[in-house]
């Protein structure tokens, strides 16, 4: 998929019911089994509320389907166009 296709996968995740019994970990999990070996430093920037994680959003909208960006919804990993980054409240 697109970048945009992705972002809009992003956001139509938002709108469904949410499964909340995945934790953040269950999403950094599907993204290693994904294909991402960025783990060594997976926090790139962080404010007070927020982190934005090292991965490639390129790579990741290149191999992503629509049951992965479910699934990194329901982990609490989010896409932000404003920076092409995903990114996770803490």
């Amino acid at each position: 998929m697109t970048l945009e296709e992705m972002e809009a996968a992003f956001e139509a995740a938002i709108d469904r019911p949410i499964n909340s019994e995945l934790h953040d970990f269950d999403g950094f999990v599907r993204l290693s089994a994904m294909g991402n070996r960025n783990f060594k430093d997976i926090i790139g920037a962080a404010e007070h509320d927020q982190v934005w994680l090292s991965i490639n959003v390129d790579w990741l909208a290149s191999v992503a389907t629509i049951d992965d960006i479910n699934y990194l919804v329901d982990c609490g990993i989010h896409y932000d166009a404003d920076y092409d980054s995903l990114y996770m409240f803490v």
